[in-house]
């Protein structure tokens, strides 16, 4: 291993391609089994020794024989540990000690220690009890590792971690955690250059692949015995630092990518976990306001939405919250605002949510969930003034709980295209989604909403293109868009077409209310009755898609197939929404006194028969996966 095949030497090498790609190349070797553990160890800690991080050469050779020396070697372990012990005397540069606490975290670790590999000085892990190969894992990144048994306390461990770390410096991670590629030189040039002081990063949350929730969390702070970790969970170090008198400061340009909350089951598992430790945590610290709002949060992602509830609101309620933390203030009447939302309380949620935007109007999550309340209540001036507010924002990143900027950013643009179109605004947005597919090309329904917006501008060609786009992308469960060239079909006179695409959508987990309604209609179109009402009784759990029109579609096929029943429901529906419909109350009546020969019924019967049977003889016939 002492040279290639053309011919450098270990030292020429990682001065040609870096220590990172030569101690990835040692990895790789050790991981085919091309090498023993002893011979990795020897050279990874020459390849340390040379990058100038002799902690990590240190920790490699004492977990070797010191008499180790691979073949063709002139030196042995004791050599390499001498010179590293040497160079850790000269080393006048600030350091830095990566901590971690793990355990069973093979499935991540090597992806976090790789993205650190070559910017910390040195690395202490804590394993409170792994199974699996975490520690074989770790030890091939010169690793101090430690192993304690878990205590039920998170700071107890990271206190631990600290105990052990020999640098100027501490940054901490997860292992579900990685330092973002281009945060390398910032974070490096944080302790290099600069005070002491507690420095708060990004930590961006990922989910499926997109960036998700973001917040600012404190990493980075000087090794000092008087700093250390407190609460059992949700740790924290600046309440010691802030009695050493540091100052805290953020710097949202470094930011640490987290995945450990990419499905909802891992959120719900991690809840369960936490919520001992949290109740343990408030009882020992009463009045720690921001671990009794995780508290509410951790009942909320439990269900129980009771116990929730009443935290926020008594935070909410209480003025001394303000004079103590306002950010914790805000925050409480923003999640008492959303919960009472979720509940179905909207008159109180928008009490809450207004005055969350009162105490900081760059809350742009109360401004969406206020949009949605008012856009659930059909007054779309509000909702859209909501949601304009929510999308153009640019909030900065809070301690105190994470803002989802994208997601928010997203869901306003969908609502703002929703309510243009129920306008009839087809141009303004027209340009709304082209803005909006630059910035998020895999969103189904933004397709789906740019193919109805080119149909209003009589565009039908591009919508076409628009909707087959979506489909391409996803052809299950996505009926926005086979409704979409559905009923592009169906304005190009081609209902068998227009049927295709509806049985496509069925037979590809796509089904919707709106599909039932358009086949519905179809179906009607084309005189087959019975498949029209079954289609609309399909479709009758949306007031959206089941317009009077249709109501009253359903129940003229339903009286040409004198089913007397089906027609009273439908009949029944539309007073529901219109109970001073007074043509709907005179066949009510004619229908509840039994009367199948009236007048009424007779001509309402009639007429939607003899329609029927002109439409079927100008159309082709459904295909039978419809029918």
């Amino acid at each position: 291993m002492r040279s290639n095949r053309k011919g450098y030497s270990l030292s020429e090498l990682i001065g040609k391609y870096g220590a990172k790609h030569h101690l990835e190349g040692l990895r790789a070797r050790l991981i085919r089994g091309d090498c023993s553990y002893p011979e990795y160890a020897f050279y990874a800690a020459r390849g340390y020794l040379m990058a100038a991080k002799p902690r990590r050469a240190i920790a490699l050779l004492e977990s070797i024989d010191p008499w180790f020396s691979p073949r063709g070697s002139r030196q042995n372990a004791a050599d390499i540990l001498s010179q590293s012990f040497a160079a850790l005397e000269k080393k006048q540069e600030k350091t830095c000690s990566l901590n971690m606490i793990v355990r069973n975290e093979s499935e991540h670790i090597e992806n976090a220690l790789n993205s650190v590999d070559d910017l910390v000085d040195e690395m202490v892990i804590v394993d409170t009890g792994s199974t699996d190969n975490t520690i074989e894992i770790a030890r091939r990144y010169g690793v101090r590792i430690l192993r304690k048994p878990w205590a039920n306390d998170f700071s107890a461990a990271r206190n631990q971690a600290i105990e052990r770390s020999t640098c100027d410096w501490i940054f901490w991670m997860d292992a579900d955690d990685r330092l973002a590629p281009d945060s390398l030189g910032a974070l490096r040039k944080l302790w290099q250059t600069g005070m002491p002081q507690v420095a708060a990063v990004c930590v961006a949350n990922e989910q499926q692949g997109e960036r998700g929730p973001e917040f600012l969390q404190f990493r980075l702070f000087p090794r000092d015995p008087d700093i250390r970790f407190e609460r059992p969970v949700h740790e924290q170090m600046v309440f010691s630092a802030r009695k050493k008198g540091l100052p805290a400061t953020s710097y949202d340009t470094v930011r640490v990518l987290h995945i450990g909350y990419c499905s909802a089951r891992r959120c719900k598992s991690k809840a369960q976990r936490n919520l001992p430790l949290i109740i343990t945590g408030v009882d020992q610290r009463p009045d720690d306001l921001s671990l009794r709002m995780s508290l509410g949060e951790c009942y909320s992602q439990l269900g129980e939405n009771q116990k929730a509830l009443k935290i926020f609101l008594d935070t909410a309620n209480d003025r001394t919250v303000w004079e103590r933390d306002r950010d914790v203030f805000t925050q409480a009447h923003f999640a008492a605002g959303w919960l009472l939302k979720a509940l179905g309380r909207t008159h109180e949620a928008k009490r809450y949510l207004y005055r969350c935007l009162y105490l900081n109007d760059s809350y742009i999550e109360a401004f969406l969930e206020l949009g949605l309340i008012w856009y659930g209540e059909k007054n779309l001036e509000k909702a859209f003034h909501c949601m304009v507010k929510a999308a153009d924002t640019s909030p900065n990143l809070r301690l105190v709980s994470a803002v989802d900027r994208r997601s928010v950013k997203m869901r306003s643009v969908y609502y703002l295209a929703e309510i243009l179109l129920a306008w009839g605004r087809n141009k303004p947005a027209r340009d709304l989604l082209e803005r909006a597919l630059h910035l998020f090309p895999q969103v189904l329904e933004f397709y789906s909403q740019m193919g109805r917006a080119l149909i209003g501008l009589g565009m039908l060609t591009e919508a076409a293109r628009y909707f087959t786009r979506s489909l391409e992308l996803s052809p299950k469960r996505n009926p926005e868009a086979y409704v979409g060239i559905a009923r592009l079909y169906s304005l190009l006179n081609s209902p068998a077409r227009a049927a295709e695409y509806l049985s496509q959508a069925l037979a590809n987990e796509s089904a919707s209310p709106e599909v039932y309604a358009l086949a519905g209609d179809l179906h009607y179109e084309a005189g087959n009755a019975t498949d029209a009402v079954q289609a609309y009784k399909e479709a009758g759990g949306s007031d959206k898609e089941m317009t009077d029109s249709r109501l009253w579609r359903a129940a003229s096929a339903a009286l040409s197939g004198s089913d007397i029943p089906e027609a009273t429901v439908f009949v029944e529906e539309l007073l529901e929404k219109n109970p001073a419909d007074s043509r709907a109350q005179l066949v009510h009546q004619t229908l509840k006194g039994g009367g199948k020969n009236s007048s009424v019924l007779k001509r309402t019967g009639k007429k939607a028969a003899s329609r029927r049977k002109n439409n079927a003889q100008k159309t082709k016939p459904l295909p039978s996966t419809i029918r």
